[in-house]
């Protein structure tokens, strides 16, 4: 038997996987009977091997992290046996929120883009309590629907592919969001956001205010979008300090929902997508 529960301690090998200085593979007995799991992750881009198992497809640049876990149970039945790689994969699942996950005869590999990586890094690091705020059931269908044009049309239609999470539509979870977020719209008209900053769009209470995604979820969104569409758009990034609604999708990348308007004051940065091309930089700090 574990000395402390499963999920507490699989949770304790992810977080030194991911510290600073940490080895790629860890090794650990969860059992007196020598029960074992092995975790072992891998930093690869597009065009790496192991990507071809996978479904998911991404640009040649866009980095991915492979997990593979490995359950050994000396001298126990196969049967038993599955029903521990079982219980331990899905720990993961919750923990990774992977893009795919292939299921060999004796290793599970995971597939995570930087989004995932770094959503688990955050997860992780908080106390164990604290990370239902931040772990969320998905739904299978978006739960914002709503049309928006007009400025705010890019971000709306993320909406309606990652708004997964039902509470997203009425606002009833609430967490801290980090400090930085990007809106994209068309780059066509984008230089009045360093006038008259970034307005809140047509919706009515409760479900009003301002879609974005955090600084590590640019380029996931930018496959969502598609390339065609990508070029069009510039990002505006921006800070915020407040609290959000925060909506995930089956792949994983954040959205929230910012019930302000944001000022001209706030407004860091915006890039033109294609290109990447900055046609604005912020020369003092918000405050």
């Amino acid at each position: 038997m574990t000395t402390q529960p499963l999920s507490r301690l699989i949770r304790e090998i992810l977080a030194q996987l991911l510290s600073t200085g940490a080895p790629s593979v860890l090794d650990q007995q969860f059992s007196s009977a020598g029960f074992r799991l092995a975790l072992t992750r891998k930093r690869v881009r597009g065009t790496d091997e192991i990507l071809s198992q996978f479904v998911i497809r991404a640009p040649v640049s866009v980095t991915h992290y492979v997990y593979s876990s490995l359950v050994t149970c000396p001298e126990l039945a196969e049967s038993d046996h599955a029903l521990i790689r079982d219980e331990i994969d899905t720990i993961l699942f919750k923990y990774l929120n992977p893009l795919d996950v292939l299921r060999g005869s004796d290793r599970t590999l995971w597939l995570l883009s930087e989004t995932e990586q770094n959503q688990m890094a955050r997860v992780v690091a908080l106390p164990p309590a604290d990370e239902a705020d931040f772990i969320f059931l998905t739904g299978p269908a978006a739960h914002w629907t709503g049309p928006i044009r007009g400025f705010h049309k890019t971000m709306a239609t993320l909406a309606q592919l990652l708004s997964r999470h039902p509470d997203f539509a009425t606002g009833k979870v609430i967490c801290k969001p980090p400090a930085s977020f990007l809106f994209f719209s068309e780059s066509e008209g984008i230089e009045r956001v360093t006038g008259a900053g970034i307005g809140i769009d047509g919706r009515n209470a409760p479900s009003r205010g301002i879609f974005a995604l955090d600084t590590n979820s640019y380029m996931d969104a930018l496959v969502q979008l598609g390339e065609d569409e990508a070029r069009q758009l510039a990002a505006v990034e921006f800070l915020y300090a407040g609290s959000a609604i925060r909506a995930q999708s089956p792949l994983s990348i954040p959205l929230y929902r910012i019930p302000h308007a944001v000022p001209a004051l706030d407004v860091r940065s915006i890039t033109i997508v294609d290109g990447n091309k900055s046609v604005y930089e912020a020369t003092s700090p918000a405050k």
